[in-house]
């Protein structure tokens, strides 16, 4: 399958590396230089004794403190960027607004103007990049992907106009522009390649060829920085030579970017800003670093965790040290951030918040980095039981959290998943969330079915934040046939003798059968500490009998075409499948929007005879439970805790976009079903040959039944993770008929004896 993501009719990619902006007071004068700009942040900052490591000292003074500045009315996210320009001015541009001038440093903005006004004698059909000059001239990356033109559009401050071929050899083609201080124009290639733009002459001049395809270029004096995952490479624009790299900065950079750069259109995963000769500065998730060439420390000024830097929820767009020795961030949300030095707040905030996850979680790193925003006297600290590409196990994870909260000493707010909580409240060691938690539900502020899940007589401990919705999608007389895991095999049974290069499920293994059954299956396989063997049987049974009839259709030349996948596939690929005919039904868990409610709405609302419903599996009908929450009962930070969860479950955190599961909060979840004007598109191989495809966001008649349905589910589906991980462990012996079912539940069963004795 090939897939491909198109973000509103028209698909753009303008990243423009400016050297300037501000937010400053509007007495600042603009004669004043980037050296005396950082000179005055790095005094202001080593007269209070430097930003220290959070924790290392409650004494020390200074931090840098965040205020709010208002974007131009109809802003968009694609091709942001914003530069200072010679005369003042603050210059914001995206493709949707165009570009907006602010005379006062963002307080307002006025005197728009759009690409059309630059260009108005081309069509142009796909902006990879955009650049503004200090100067106001101003360069897009024209491509047209039809006929694989690629051209640099060129407006000059005085009004001239020039058009250079930016496709080079071998379907490489000029992606990125930048404006160095010289006022000239630089480009980067898709594969690497660095150019000075002749405008004038209309012509490219290659100056280097980069070891990897550079997330952006910076300017620093005579040298330009050019960012990339394994560090950053200097050319040196007098002398037309590359010089030897930067050994902090190139370590600093294979140790902090692995991973966060090149995968973004309208953002950086880091951004490098040259500040005078030999200076630079970096920003990246962990926050804002000072350098100087050649020298051996990255000094950090802004802690990521403390500030907008460490939010997951937002892609950095430019960042420039301004005049007054402030930063300001443009990023992808509705504001930019003016970061201001104060010498009277403490460097770390005095009061400290532990919160703690199994696994790493990108809607708490969301919660946290809007925590430390609206109560920045609060330290949040973070930590992971199992971190990523660490050797700790789960078993190993869940010692040290029990020792922990057995000592006294444990996190004072828990996210559950992947942990049995209930294990925790029937021993004591949460806090009642009743009273809390009835203030929501009383304002049907959230889903009460959901959020009163865990209620019990003598209180609810945990609450989940967000939550999965199993769904069944197929023909009507298939969907209604389906009550529980037996009858699901008889449906798929019925299109048995007849599969060529194909499934009925969609299951290209033993193991994707089992793993895209155990989400309504599993929380069946056990009653108290004991495995309830009859279950995991008819568990492994029902499966086999589902696999026996998929695995005829999986010929070498079909596997070969779409390998052999392990993990269950998203519902809406699965709805796919149905759609150019690799699969006949298709169930799952929904947790995306666009991918999964989109994919079927989109199919059901145009083929007559379809429907969706709540999936019924072995535990009924229900939803499954995400970003469980729960507070440590011997918490002496109650009030915090308490407000780290009651802004967790509000809209502000809730609408923040996350992929793996739906809000419990209302306005959230409602803002979600809005339609937007956003699609999926690509094409499948199927048996009849390549196939087309394209979904969109879901119109009011899916969102409504959505609706419906979320109400309807009001059985909590939560399955043991160890025990799913021994079933995946020992269960595709069983479905491929490696050893039988009673085999298999006895294996299964021995696995876990010894873990489920020590729970309680």
């Amino acid at each position: 399958m090939r897939r491909k993501e198109r973000i509103t009719a028209v698909l753009l990619a303008l990243v423009l590396a400016l050297s300037a902006a501000g937010c400053s007071s509007a007495n600042a004068t603009t004669k004043k230089t980037l050296e005396d700009a950082q000179e005055t942040a790095t005094a202001q900052q080593t007269e209070a004794g430097g930003q220290e490591a959070p924790g290392e000292s409650v004494t020390s003074m200074g931090r840098y403190m965040e205020d709010s500045v208002a974007l131009p009315e109809g802003a968009g996210v694609l091709g942001r960027t914003m530069s200072l320009l010679e005369d003042g001015r603050l210059a914001y541009f995206d493709y949707k607004a165009g570009i907006w001038f602010s005379q006062d440093q963002g307080k307002s903005w006025k005197d728009q103007k759009t690409l059309a006004q630059f260009f108005p004698d081309r069509q142009i059909k796909y902006v990879d990049t955009a650049a503004i000059a200090r100067d106001g001239s101003i360069a897009v990356g024209d491509h047209n992907y039809e006929t694989d033109e690629a051209m640099v559009l060129y407006a000059g401050a005085d009004g001239t106009t020039s058009t250079i071929d930016a496709a080079l050899e071998d379907g490489d083609w000029i992606d990125k522009l930048f404006f160095g201080t010289d006022g000239r124009l630089y480009g980067s290639s898709l594969r690497g390649k660095v150019y000075a733009v002749d405008t004038q002459g209309q012509s490219l001049q290659l100056l280097f060829t980069a070891a990897q395809s550079p997330e952006m270029l910076a300017f620093s004096g005579k040298l330009m920085l050019a960012l990339e995952e394994g560090g950053v490479e200097i050319y040196n624009l007098e002398t037309g030579t590359q010089q030897e790299g930067d050994t902090v900065l190139d370590e600093f950079c294979r140790e902090h970017l692995k991973g966060a750069l090149g995968s973004n259109s309208d953002c950086v995963g880091a951004y490098l800003l040259g500040a005078g000769e030999g200076i630079c500065y970096l920003a990246c998730r962990e926050g804002l670093y000072r350098h100087v060439l050649g020298g051996n420390v990255m000094e950090q000024l802004i802690e990521g965790s403390l500030s907008t830097f460490g939010d997951p929820s937002v892609g950095i767009c430019v960042v420039t040290l301004l005049e007054s020795g402030q930063f300001l961030l443009l990023h992808t949300k509705d504001n930019l951030v003016c970061f201001t030095y104060d010498p009277d707040e403490p460097t770390t905030p005095e009061k400290l918040l532990k919160v703690y996850s199994l696994e790493e979680n990108g809607r708490l790193r969301q919660a946290i980095s809007a925590y430390q925003k609206q109560y920045p006297d609060v330290y949040v600290s973070y930590e992971v039981g199992m971190p990523q590409q660490s050797a700790v196990t789960r078993m190993d994870a869940l010692k040290n959290l029990n020792l922990a909260l057995m000592g006294g000493n444990g996190p004072d707010v828990l996210l559950l998943d992947g942990i049995d909580g209930k294990v925790y409240a029937d021993k004591g060691l949460l806090k009642d969330l009743s009273e809390l938690l009835e203030d929501f539900a009383s304002d049907r502020e959230v889903f009460a079915n959901i959020v009163h899940t865990y209620q019990t007589e003598k209180g609810t401990f945990m609450a989940p934040a967000g939550f999965s919705l199993p769904l069944l999608v197929g023909k009507e007389e298939d969907v209604s046939a389906v009550t529980d895991l037996a009858s699901l095999a008889d449906v798929v049974e019925k299109y048995a003798g007849n599969l060529v290069n194909t499934t009925v499920t969609g299951a290209k293994s033993a193991e994707q059968e089992l793993s895209q059954l155990l989400s309504v299956c599993s929380p069946a396989w056990l009653s108290g500490k004991e495995v309830n063997q009859e279950a995991l049987s008819e568990f492994l049974t029902q499966a086999k009998r589902m696999y026996d009839v998929d695995k005829t259709g999986l010929t070498p030349e079909f596997l070969e075409r779409f390998g052999n996948y392990n993990g269950a596939a998203p519902l809406g690929t699965r709805t796919d499948d149905i759609a150019v005919g690799t699969g006949k039904i298709a169930f799952g868990l929904a947790s995306m929007m666009l991918m999964d409610i989109g994919g079927i709405g989109h199919f059901v609302e145009e083929e007559e005879g379809y429907a969706f419903a709540l999936w019924a599996g072995q535990d009924g009908t229900g939803f499954v439970p995400k970003d469980k929450l729960a507070v440590f009962a011997q918490t002496q930070r109650s009030v915090e805790a308490e407000n780290f969860l009651r802004l967790f479950f509000s809209s502000q955190v809730q609408e923040l976009p996350s992929g793996d599961a739906f809000p419990v909060n209302r306005a959230a979840f409602d803002k979600l079903c809005e339609w937007q004007d956003q699609w999926v598109g690509g094409s499948f191989h199927g048996p009849d040959g390549e196939v087309e495809f394209g979904n969109g966001w879901p119109g009011e008649q899916t969102t409504r039944r959505l609706k419906e349905l979320v109400e309807q589910a009001d059985h909590c589906l939560e399955g043991n993770k160890v025990l799913e991980e021994a079933v995946m462990k020992f269960g595709p012996s069983v479905l491929s008929g490696g050893i039988s079912v009673e085999e298999g539940v006895w294996t299964i069963q021995k696995e876990v004896s010894i873990y489920l004795s020590e729970q309680g």
